[in-house]
């Protein structure tokens, strides 16, 4: 992977958002070059203005890999950033589910193409499983997967002062609170 998609300065073929989450994500990049390649990940993001340019393949890997390597205060951003393309940005157009297209429905253009409009879209709305593991704090845990074991590590940011989250598991009712006061 390294030979033919990593040039000796640390840069990912493509240098995309994408690119990097899938190489981080993956553990493909050897360790001297991690720190690069977020770096510029973090730097791409910021020259969005805190927007998302992942589709499919990169938005599931998005919030996970940036609170993986230590960034949760980027993932915070994107998640609570209000402009297109996000996921508050479809929240502020009516959306209740994680639609194909971040813009499938908006107030000013109405629908969009009804060739690629589902209302229900696995993709974007990876970002759930974040929501759970990382702010309620409710994670599996890798050794004792099934929740018969579970971690509790909520990782509180982005200015939220309280979250609530409850997974009703084989075993039971898991239910994560906190509050910052």
């Amino acid at each position: 992977f390294n030979r033919e998609f990593v040039t000796p300065a640390g840069r990912v073929a493509g240098n995309t958002q994408t690119a990097y989450l899938l190489a981080l994500g993956f553990g493909l990049l050897p360790a001297p070059q991690r720190a690069p390649a977020l770096k510029r990940l973090v730097t791409d993001i910021e020259k969005r203005g805190g927007k998302l340019s992942t589709g499919f393949v990169g938005t599931p890997l998005l919030a996970p890999v940036l609170t993986a390597f230590g960034r949760v205060d980027v993932a915070y951003r994107l998640l609570l950033q209000r402009d297109y393309p996000s996921w508050f940005y479809s929240i502020l157009q009516g959306a209740t589910t994680m639609w194909e297209r971040w813009n499938s429905y908006t107030k000013d253009k109405g629908f969009g193409d009804k060739g690629m409009n589902s209302f229900n879209h696995y993709a974007y709305g990876a970002i759930g499983e974040w929501l759970y593991a990382t702010v309620a704090g409710i994670d599996i845990d890798p050794a004792r997967p099934g929740y018969k074991h579970i971690v509790i590590k909520p990782q509180p940011g982005g200015g939220l002062t309280w979250a609530r989250g409850e997974l009703r598991s084989r075993y039971g009712r898991i239910v994560s609170a906190w509050r910052i006061e």
